[in-house]
Parts: C-alpha cells; sequence; structure tokens
C-alpha cells in the first residue's frame, strides 16, 4: 500500500524531528502518541488486491446508474478506495 508506506516515512520524520527539537518533553509526548494513533488508523485500512479494486469499481459502476443518491454513494465510495491504494 503506497498511502501506508509514504505515512510511515513521514512519521518517522516528525518522529526524528521532534526528538531533536527543543520542544517540551511533554509535548514530545503528545505528540509521538498522535502520531501512533494515525499508524494504528493506518494499519486497519485494507489492502485490496487490483482484482478486488477492479470488482469493487465495476460493482460501483453499476451501482451508481441506480439513481441521484446512488451516483453519489458510488462516487464517494470510489474516492475513498482511491485515497488507500
Amino acid at each position: 500500500m503506497l498511502n501506508k508506506t509514504k505515512i510511515l516515512e513521514d512519521i518517522r520524520l516528525i518522529k526524528k524531528v521532534i526528538e531533536e527539537s527543543s520542544i517540551p518533553l511533554d509535548t514530545q509526548f503528545q505528540c509521538i502518541d498522535a502520531m501512533q494513533r494515525i499508524l494504528n488508523i493506518t494499519d486497519k485500512q485494507p489492502d485490496f488486491t487490483d482484482d478486488e479494486l477492479n470488482a469493487i469499481y465495476s460493482a460501483m459502476s453499476d451501482y451508481e446508474h441506480y439513481g441521484e443518491e446512488e451516483h453519489e454513494i458510488a462516487d464517494s465510495i470510489c474516492a475513498k478506495l482511491s485515497d488507500i491504494s
């Protein structure tokens, strides 16, 4: 998962900057806790194969033809999938 790898790299860099800065220790701990929460969320993101994503996009393409609300829902789902893949 490309986004997950990028997030991990960014967090490592931020952690290094925080540790090397003159930020008070309690603020450093708060920042590191926040980064850990981000990592926990990132770890829970599904890692779809290309075939699985193609199946979902195909299903959403069919679903969006059911009506205006369904079209908006399908667009929202596809946008969220593109953010995690």
